[in-house]
């Protein structure tokens, strides 16, 4: 047993790391339970805030979500928006919304956990005992707005970045963190029942992981669960009688959205367990396998491979054929991505941002050498083929971009060059727009930067600076 590497495979849900009550006060909580073979016991604490609980389990989530979809940086750093992250959560974007997610990063930034894993040794007589701290978030950047109260919610379309802890990236990275069936969240309303639906997931994940096979029940007894799941709330005094209610409760609404069988609570008051039968048949989405082989050849981690292959299925191969040209690009200039991962992942996300860049940079390009004939005639089709596609996946794009609102074009301009590492306050770009500036050809013009030797950043403030001196920059002027 003492081989076992369990603390290189910490899943937050299975460890009962977010509370699944919906709202808390509480700064400091200790777990001690004995799951099978295996003595669990945490310490987590929180300074100022409360320790995570309800939705911050779906705010988690979204953030691995994304961080997969970008590809996993090298920096461990997600760049994102508060809208996007809303949006991947599955959370309406109103105002109160973005009070609530900024009051929950707090919470999971500030939150510390001390974990130890143990196990019984029968010949001693003595549990053994792995000890780690622990937390998610090593650093958070945002933007946000106060009202005459004194309450503050991010700007909506404002740069946030978070910057992962390395223990997380690295589970990340070594595929360890499940992420739960966003169907089943979507079918689930309330927080405790997809705290309850991470947490089953992550213990199946976890054992499947451990023997082999996924197991078709679950059994706890109602102390251990009511604990990791720090369903008590904020009671000094919990009862049993209200914590079978809320087991059922939950259970029923995971039947519901069809990834429970069934709950079966036995006994009397403390002295019960819990049993969750699952389904004989579960339907997930499995990505194209060939897709992932694709992306993992170009230098994608397998986790984040098969995100993006699920998700974004139609992308791959065009992706894939756009990266490899803007690779070549670099090596002509003798340069390589400052991030393969980062810019691979963006492109699969979004290659029509990307369809333009090699017709941007055809007047610096090296005349090509003389070629046989029949080669030469081969390649000038292919280039004329592909120059064609582009046109025609420029007027595309230029005409939905033109079709948005004023807010969309700044919230779509931020999200794009967000994945060239450029900070832009939202009020800067709505003052540029305002100014006349065309924010769909400036995105252009600083992801063809990266080929100039120029920084797309510097691209940025130069149209900045242009616009404050009232002279009309050559590329920005409407």
């Amino acid at each position: 047993m003492s081989n076992r590497k369990y603390l290189n495979e910490i899943n937050r849900s299975a460890m009962g790391l977010i509370a699944a009550n919906r709202t808390s006060k509480k700064t400091r909580r200790s777990v001690d339970v004995i799951l099978g073979d295996r003595r669990y016991k945490l310490e987590a604490s929180s300074s100022g805030h409360a320790l995570p609980h309800g939705v911050d389990s779906d705010f988690l989530t979204a953030i691995f979500t994304l961080a997969l979809e970008s590809g996993i940086p090298d920096d461990n750093t997600l760049r994102t928006t508060p809208t996007e992250l809303l949006r991947t959560a599955m959370i309406t974007t109103g105002g109160r919304d973005y009070k609530r997610l900024r009051d929950s990063l707090l919470r999971i930034f500030h939150a510390t956990y001390v974990i130890r894993d143990g196990w019984f040794d029968a010949e001693r007589e003595k549990w053994t005992f792995k000890n780690e701290t622990f937390r998610f978030i090593d650093k958070l950047s945002w933007e946000d707005e106060e009202d005459l109260n004194a309450q503050a919610e991010l700007t909506a379309n404002g740069t946030l970045v978070i910057r992962l802890n390395e223990d997380v990236v690295k589970q990340l990275k070594a595929g360890y963190v499940h992420l739960p069936d966003p169907a089943v969240l979507k079918a689930l309303r309330d927080a405790p029942s997809r705290a309850l639906y991470h947490f089953l997931e992550a213990q199946r994940e976890r054992e499947r992981k451990d023997t082999g096979s996924l197991p078709g029940t679950l059994s706890f007894t109602l102390l251990g669960i009511s604990n990791l799941l720090a369903l008590d709330g904020d009671s000094e005094t919990p009862l049993a009688h209200n914590i079978r209610r809320d087991l059922r409760r939950m259970s029923e609404a995971l039947h519901g959205a069809g990834c429970l069988k069934e709950a079966v609570l036995d006994g009397r008051g403390w002295n019960g367990n819990i049993t969750f039968t699952f389904p004989d048949l579960e339907v997930q989405a499995v990505a194209d396998p060939e897709k992932v082989d694709r992306l993992v050849e170009q230098g994608l981690l397998p986790a984040s491979a098969r995100q993006l292959a699920l998700k974004f299925p139609d992308n791959v191969e065009t992706g894939i054929r756009i990266f490899q040209s803007m690779v070549a690009d670099y090596r002509r200039r003798g340069r390589e991505p400052k991030d393969r991962r980062a810019l691979l992942a963006a492109i699969v996300r979004t290659p029509d941002n990307y369809a333009q860049v090699k017709l941007l940079d055809l007047d610096d390009r090296p005349a090509p050498a003389v070629k046989p004939a029949a080669r030469a005639a081969r390649e000038s089709a292919a280039r004329e083929s592909s120059e064609a596609y582009a046109d025609e996946v420029e007027q595309k794009n230029r005409h939905e971009w033109d079709a948005l609102d004023a807010s969309t074009q700044v919230e779509r301009f931020i999200r794009t060059v967000g994945h060239l590492k450029v900070k832009c306050p939202t009020a800067d770009v709505t003052w540029l727009r305002a100014q006349g500036a065309d924010l769909y050809t400036l995105q252009k013009a600083m992801t063809a930067a990266l080929f100039h030797g120029k920084t797309p950043q510097g691209v940025f403030e130069d149209a900045l600076s242009a616009a404050r001196s009232q002279a009309t920059p050559p590329l920005f002027g409407s």
